[in-house]
């Protein structure tokens, strides 16, 4: 068990940065946190699609087979796009 003391304006840490977590409230007063992975319905989208999964498949299986990418320009060199 540990205990967490709320900041000024009623928050806590929980842990890592960019965490996403399912919230359930328990309905007595207290709530269930619970690690999560999030998926737009794009991605959810492609990863169902069997052709997309086993492009995916060989590629990971054939790494030699890859077509490298040639950027055709230089970015600046402050760092804008």
């Amino acid at each position: 068990m540990s205990i967490a003391l709320a900041d000024s304006r009623g928050r806590i840490t929980v842990a890592q940065r960019d965490t996403t977590y399912r919230v359930t409230d328990l309905g007595d007063g207290s709530i269930l946190l619970e690690p999560a992975e999030v998926l737009t319905r794009a991605e959810l989208a492609v990863r169902l699609d069997p052709a997309f999964v086993a492009q995916l498949k060989h590629s990971a299986a054939h790494p030699e087979q890859l077509v490298p990418h040639r950027r055709r320009s230089q970015r600046r060199a402050t760092g804008d796009a």
